[in-house]
């Protein structure tokens, strides 16, 4: 079949419902799909047995491995080269199953039980964009993998000041949460004093502003439905979503139970702007500059020290640092300008495999730390091109990667230091705590 060349050949997810019906697809065409649809579906029925209690995980063979994970009504697909860790592979299907969630809600259960023939991707329609993004974003970033989001690095000053506006909206709005967010990294949020907004929420709101360029025109406010499943998974609320700042990309979410609640929440988000004072936004262009946005680990003097990843836990929150423009060992072009822009896209793939190389060690130290019987708290591995580190501990964790002939007692005093230095600047690096008003 067509299709099965195509998921042979490179990184897929597929979509099914329980009766073998396709719902979602990187790749292949509707025929392909519906016969490889039928086989997923009998593979999973077959490991389940007449009990029903086994479920298939994955089968790997001819250097591929396949993930399955079942959420009934749907079962979720993903066929990646067996070098990635299947955990990866998993929290990429999950988050495809929240984002259709996101979509639809949790009633699609409902629509299959009458009908488990019903062709959900007419519900579906003109959202592929949504749900492809989300893939490619667990593959490029490691918010997927943390169930963490990535902030706005930000003078505390600055980001109390957003802070104080969004309190100011809710004392004069009935808003369930606000959001605020730029270049896909939050800036400030508030919600309910009990009722946090999560942060597999949070990836979703932002996965759906990365992916919906019209949502962030700064000439239009756009009236939403969107679901959360960790607050309501079989319901919508309503979102208000506009952008109060073109030159930064500040977004405004502001979400409400209310159907007819639009003309409230538009008066808010104008008071809201109208008391943005220019040195907060000028604070805010600077943070979110290319250059600025992400640390750069080479500028922290730390030596051995290419790249890392910090896991907040209290926060929910990461920071990454940028990674490298190129992989690490390979010659870069030289000659000029003419060079440089000859080799601009080569310097991009380089980069987008690196951090895709980079995430895949992460993936497989976190999983090592997390799934081992031994509790291992510290792990450290080298394999010639690298030598990277990991540490899990109560309050964070931390994953480094170094020169591939740094030692083990070198990476650990280097992560050390990069501890002090993260610890000093977690004010400007994370969103602490969500701000919480009485509800």
């Amino acid at each position: 079949m067509a299709a099965e060349a195509d998921w042979l050949a490179g990184s897929h997810v597929f979509v099914l419902s329980n009766a073998g019906k396709p719902v979602f697809s990187t790749a292949g065409g509707e025929a392909d799909l519906s016969s490889l649809s039928a086989l997923i579906g009998a593979l999973i029925s077959f490991a389940r047995g007449p009990s029903g209690a086994d479920e298939l995980q994955s089968v790997e063979g001819g250097g591929r491995r396949v993930v399955f994970v079942v959420r009934e009504p749907l079962y979720l697909v993903a066929v990646t080269d067996a070098r990635e860790p299947a955990a990866r592979a998993a929290r990429c299907l999950h988050y495809v199953h929240l984002s259709i969630v996101r979509i639809l809600t949790g009633s699609i259960e409902k629509v299959l039980a009458r009908d488990a023939t019903y062709d959900l991707r007419a519900l579906l329609g003109g959202t592929d964009r949504a749900l492809r993004g989300m893939v490619e974003h667990a593959r490029s970033r490691p918010d997927v993998m943390l169930d963490a989001v990535p902030c706005v690095p930000l003078p505390s000053a600055t980001r109390a000041e957003f802070g104080r506006l969004l309190l100011l909206v809710q004392s004069e709005c009935a808003v369930l949460f606000a959001v605020l967010c730029a270049h896909g990294m939050l800036v400030s949020a508030a919600s309910p004093r009990r009722r946090p907004l999560s942060a597999p929420d949070l990836i979703l709101l932002l996965s759906m502003l990365r992916t919906s360029p019209s949502l962030r025109a700064s000439a239009d406010e756009s009236w939403v439905p969107v679901c959360l499943p960790g607050f309501a998974p079989s319901a919508f609320l309503h979102a208000h979503v506009s952008t109060l700042d073109g030159a930064s990309d500040l977004t405004l979410l502001l979400l409400t139970h209310s159907a007819d609640g639009f003309e409230h929440l538009k008066a808010a988000r104008l008071a809201l702007g109208q008391r943005l004072s220019g040195p907060t936004l000028h604070a805010l262009r600077a943070a979110v500059a290319p250059d600025a946005r992400e640390v750069d680990a080479s500028s922290l003097g730390i030596r051995t020290l290419r790249h890392f990843l910090f896991l907040d836990r209290a926060a929910s929150a990461h920071v990454c640092a940028r990674f490298p423009r190129s992989t690490p060992g390979l010659a870069t072009g030289s000659g000029g300008a003419d060079a440089d822009a000859d080799t601009d896209t080569d310097t991009d793939t380089d980069a987008r495999d690196e951090a895709s190389s980079l995430l895949d060690g992460y993936a497989v130290l976190r999983g090592e730390l997390h799934g081992s019987t031994a509790s291992l708290s510290v792990l450290f591995v080298a394999d010639g091109r690298r030598a990277l580190l990991g540490q899990s501990g109560r309050e964070h964790e931390l994953y480094t990667a170094h020169d591939p002939l740094c030692s083990k007692a070198e990476a650990g005093a280097a992560a050390q230091q990069l501890l002090r230095w993260l610890q000093r600047e977690r004010g400007m690096l994370l969103l602490e705590k969500q701000l919480a008003w009485p509800g």
